[in-house]
C-alpha cells in the first residue's frame, strides 16, 4: 500500500511522463543522425558491425515508461530475425552498475549476444543522446529517483554502418510494426544499401 505522499509523487511523475508524450508525438520526427559512434564495455563492436540494431533508452528504477518499452524491445526480440540485434542504453548511469542491468536485462528475458545494455559515464552518455541519436535527454535531481531523468520513449533503427535509418513511436504497436517492416528491408540485398529509408 502506497502512502499518501507516494501515491501523489507517483501521479505527479505520471502527468508529467504523459505531458512529455503527447509534446513528443506533436514534434516532427527528429532530424536523422549517423553514423552513430560509441563505446562500451557491455557492446563489443563486433556485436553490432555489419548487422541493423534497435535502440532504446531506460532506466531501472524508471517509475513511468521505461518497463513498457522494455517490454516492448521483448517482443521486438521474439518478432526481428536474429541478425538484428538490441542495445539498452541506460539514462540513469549513477545508479545502474553492471549487477542492476542484469536483473532487469533477466526480467525482460534478454538473449544474451542479441539484446545488450549499455551504460556510457554521464558526458558521453548526453553526447551520444543529443549529438548521435539527435535526441533529448533531460535530468532533474530535485525529482524522485524513478523519475528524475526525462527522456525519449522512441526507438531508433540503425543500419549495419550505424547510421541511423529511422525513430519510431516505441510505445504504441503501430511503432512496433513500422520497425520491424524497416528492419526486415535493411536486411534484404537491395534494403543493405539504400541511403534515404
Amino acid at each position: 500500500m502506497m502512502t499518501g505522499t507516494r501515491a501523489k509523487l507517483v501521479a505527479a511523475g505520471a502527468v508529467l511522463f504523459a505531458a512529455l508524450a503527447a509534446y513528443s508525438s506533436r514534434r516532427p520526427p527528429p532530424r536523422l543522425a549517423g553514423p552513430v559512434d560509441f563505446s562500451s564495455p557491455q557492446v563489443g563492436s563486433a556485436a553490432l558491425r555489419g548487422r541493423p540494431w534497435v535502440a532504446d533508452f531506460v532506466f531501472t528504477s524508471c517509475t513511468g515508461p521505461c518497463p513498457m518499452l522494455s517490454a516492448n524491445m521483448a517482443r521486438l526480440q521474439k518478432r526481428l530475425p536474429a541478425e538484428v540485434r538490441l542495445v539498452s542504453f541506460t539514462v540513469d548511469p549513477d545508479h545502474d552498475d553492471a549487477q542492476a542491468l542484469a536483473d532487469y536485462a533477466l526480467r525482460f528475458g534478454a538473449e544474451p549476444g542479441r539484446w545488450f545494455f549499455a551504460r556510457l559515464e554521464a558526458g558521453p552518455l548526453f553526447e551520444l543522446v543529443n549529438a548521435g541519436f539527435r535526441l533529448p535527454i533531460y535530468v532533474d535531481p530535485k525529482a524522485p529517483r524513478g523519475s528524475r531523468v526525462i527522456h525519449t520513449t522512441k526507438l531508433v533503427l540503425l543500419d549495419g554502418l550505424g547510421t541511423v535509418r529511422g525513430y519510431y513511436d516505441g510505445l504504441t504497436e503501430a511503432g512496433l510494426r513500422a520497425l520491424e517492416r524497416d528492419a526486415r528491408a535493411l536486411l534484404s540485398p537491395t534494403g543493405a544499401r539504400r541511403p534515404d529509408v
